[in-house]
């Protein structure tokens, strides 16, 4: 029943997305329908025992943040006309996507470093690898400019940064436990 519960609920999420249903969304009502719930699936999921509901209740709690992230940008540039057809999407939207999305692949990593979480990691590096081909296939063909060197330059140095956290502190211990 809780199952049929949530997949309704999800299901209504997807349907009165302000980029489907073309209504305006506010700052507020866009972390009411994503960033809350997302943060009581990560509350709830340290109360379930079972493995699988917790990897889909920490699943769901980063792919609402994700969502959230991308109407947060949405809304920034375009707060009445929030649906695509709407509006055209704007360079400065494409590079601030990609920004805001590497950078919840940032805090991802740094999370899943710090609590030792393989899964996390994993995921962060999905993200990262998201933003990267989004930057190769998108921003590269879309943006000009100082966009396009501000987006490379961008991604550049939050790679070079994310090896450097890697090699510190994943890599020594995994080193020391098969070395």
């Amino acid at each position: 029943m809780l199952g049929i519960l949530a997949a309704i609920l999800a299901l209504g999420l997807i349907v009165m997305n302000p980029t489907v249903a073309g209504k305006p969304a506010g700052v507020l009502s866009l972390a009411t329908a994503y960033l809350a719930p997302a943060g009581i699936a990560l509350f709830v999921r340290r109360h379930v025992a079972e493995r699988d509901m917790r990897l889909l209740l920490a699943g769901y709690a980063v792919l609402a943040g994700f969502v959230w992230i991308t109407l947060q940008v949405r809304q920034a540039f375009h707060p009445a006309a929030m649906q695509f057809a709407a509006a055209r999407i704007e360079e400065a939207e494409l590079w601030a996507w990609s920004g805001a999305w590497l950078g919840y692949g940032i805090v991802l990593m740094v999370l899943g470093v710090r609590q030792g979480h393989r899964p996390l990691r994993l995921t962060a590096l999905g993200m990262i690898g998201l933003v990267c081909l989004k930057v190769f296939l998108v921003d590269m063909a879309d943006l000009t400019g100082l966009w396009r060197v501000m987006s490379f330059l961008g991604l550049g140095l939050a790679l070079i940064g994310l090896a450097a956290l890697h090699r510190r502190f994943v890599l020594p211990g995994h080193q020391g436990r098969h070395g």
